[in-house]
């Protein structure tokens, strides 16, 4: 099985800066991450890095998805906290027509373990888009 991950570069930004969007394609198939926003002590970055590691497995869920609905495509923005402990607590997943696959985004983000933060509560909101491959 071929896998293709690919990073969002800005255009008008230093050469090969990333500005924070990644995509995980399968067959076309494409998983992409937005712009993540974050309040609390942890960096976006490191966020980034263990939200990536979870991509195959919400890869999956969306193709589980495809397999019923060959034409969907959409958002589904993920708001989690992340508690003193690493944890990650009070997830919803919400944006798009399928609450099986919203769901699964949010019990793949919820399976994540963060570093401790800094200090307190951290509050996350993060987009995934969506999209079919060619049939």
């Amino acid at each position: 099985m071929a896998v293709a991950i690919s990073m969002a570069v800005c255009s008008g930004a230093k050469k090969g800066r990333v500005v924070g969007a990644m995509a995980i394609s399968d067959r076309g198939q494409e998983v992409r991450l937005g712009n993540v926003s974050v309040s609390g002590g942890l960096g976006k970055n490191l966020i980034r890095r263990f939200v990536r590691r979870k991509l195959p497995r919400i890869r999956h869920c969306y193709n589980k998805e495809l397999a019923d609905k060959p034409k969907l495509s959409g958002t589904i923005v993920a708001q989690f906290e992340i508690s003193p402990a690493g944890d990650v607590q009070e997830v919803t997943a919400k944006g798009m027509d399928t609450k099986r696959l919203e769901s699964c985004v949010a019990t793949s983000i919820k399976s994540i373990q963060f570093p401790k933060p800094k200090k307190g509560v951290v509050r996350v909101r993060y987009p995934f888009s969506f999209r079919p491959g060619a049939p």
